[in-house]
């Protein structure tokens, strides 16, 4: 009868002990909060992990990592850039100076502004033949400039090589000063200049008796004679008493027949025959 009892006894306590385990269990349950929950709690826990909200198909934000159901697919980072020979203009304006610009295409949603690249110019102007370089130009040469790779020099024309000599003509020489009573003249070429003075001239006339006289050795006396004196000869002429018409014609010594006038740069010796005059030079 004492056995029972105690049996009973003992059954009830593990009743009670089963029953409070499921109340535990039950109170437990009840301890799981609810994502709207978890999104205001503000204490550093982790629900995410701890209720295995990662990765459960449904994007939850408030997860203190990075939620995989949150993520839009891969991040674009690529750059567009220019190719070789281009550079990238970071304030997209082309320049004014004829070289190729253009926006590459789209990456990632970014475009690039492209411009040929400046080649370095290490050429020297120099100057063509038949010139040379000068500093500045003169005012009374042909000059011009020549201008590569912004630098500018500029460029005379040379002048012609000059070989000659200045020298007299003939009937004239040299002299270092024109006398006082000498005909002198500048000869130049070739930048020099020479002082000419003319020769005393060659006489090549020969004295003669003008019209209505006659030459004669000796004068007569009382005859009213003439001396006519040619380059230095000297001849006496008398009154001709049976004149005859004259129709010699001048010439010079050596046979020309002489010039009207004198010409300007020479020297010449009159000749006059029957009142005619001509010019003659050596």
């Amino acid at each position: 009868m004492l056995k029972r009892p105690i049996l009973l006894i003992l059954c009830a306590v593990l009743m009670t002990t089963i029953a409070c385990g499921a109340d535990l269990g039950k109170q437990d349950d009840d301890s799981e909060i609810s994502k709207q929950e978890a999104e205001t709690k503000n204490d550093g826990v982790d629900y995410c992990d701890t209720l295995n909200w990662y990765g459960d198909g449904v994007c939850d934000e408030f997860c203190l990592q990075p939620d995989p159901d949150c993520d839009d697919g891969p991040v674009c980072d690529a750059v567009a850039t220019c190719p070789a020979g281009f550079d990238e203009l970071v304030d997209f304006e082309c320049p004014n100076d004829g070289r190729e610009c253009f926006w590459t295409d789209e990456v990632c949603g970014h475009s690039a502004l492209c411009v040929q690249s400046e080649v370095a110019c290490r050429a020297i102007p120099t100057c063509p033949i038949g010139t040379t370089q000068v500093d500045v130009c003169r005012d009374d040469a042909i000059c011009h400039s020549e201008t590569l790779c912004d630098t500018t020099i500029y460029c005379e024309e040379e002048l012609a090589q000059c070989d000659a000599l200045p020298v007299c003509p003939r009937g004239s020489i040299q002299v270092p000063e024109c006398g006082t009573d000498a005909a002198c003249f500048e000869q130049s070429i070739c930048g020099e200049t020479i002082l000419c003075q003319r020769e005393e001239p060659i006489c090549l006339g020969l004295p003669s008796c003008e019209v209505g006289y006659v030459q004669t050795e000796m004068c007569p006396p009382d005859v009213d004679c003439k001396e006519t004196t040619v380059c230095g000869q000297t001849i006496v002429c008398m009154p001709d008493e049976d004149p005859v018409t004259c129709d010699a014609i001048p010439v010079c010594a050596d046979g020309t027949m002489g010039w009207s006038q004198c010409p300007f740069d020479m020297m010449c010796t009159e000749v006059t025959v029957c009142g005619e005059t001509i010019y003659c030079h050596p």
